[in-house]
């Protein structure tokens, strides 16, 4: 007897734990699994800005000349300008000008053109350019800014005029940033 209540001892112990595998395996076998793939896409705002002078011209074409059209000598005047256009960006720009490699006669000054003001305010080339050509355009408002740059080369005093073919000029630079 003590032989079969061992066997049935066995037994229920062999069936407990054939039943806490069962259960243990089958639990882990009817767990639930999903996988979920998306696709992320995104757009970027375009980044758009020119920096041109009369006629859309690029600026390295810049070229000082009077009104008439004559050449330039003490008592000429003219203008230039610098149209800076952001129009079509999504992004909002901040932009400043340099104006360097300054090779120009002596007397000659410059001033920003300004509807309100009567008079002049006269500076140098560098002044006018570096200090003023400068500013922030938005994607929700206007974005472009127009600069007149007048020049003169008044007949006060005496003036140096060159005797050989002396090349006056200057480079200018727009830098543009996103803000």
């Amino acid at each position: 007897m003590k032989d079969t209540k061992n066997k049935k001892k066995t037994l229920a112990i062999v069936a407990i734990i054939l039943l806490i595998v069962l259960l243990a395996t089958g639990f882990t076998f009817s767990k639930y699994y999903q996988s979920v793939n998306g696709n992320i896409s995104f757009k970027v705002d375009p980044w758009k800005f020119s920096a041109t002078t009369n006629n859309g011209k690029q600026l390295s074409e810049i070229a000082l000349e009077t009104f008439d059209g004559s050449a330039l000598a003490p008592g000429a005047k003219g203008s230039f300008e610098i149209n800076v256009d952001a129009t079509g960006s999504g992004v909002n720009i901040a932009y400043n000008s340099l104006a360097s490699n300054v090779n120009l006669p002596n007397g000659m000054r410059f001033y920003l053109k300004d509807e309100n003001s009567e008079t002049p305010n006269y500076e140098s080339l560098e002044q006018v350019i570096n200090g003023r050509v400068q500013g922030n355009l938005f994607r929700d408002s206007n974005q472009t800014h127009n600069y007149v740059i007048c020049w003169e080369w008044p007949i006060d005093g005496v003036h140096e005029l060159p005797t050989d073919d002396t090349n006056y000029g200057f480079n200018i630079s727009i830098n543009a940033q996103q803000i």
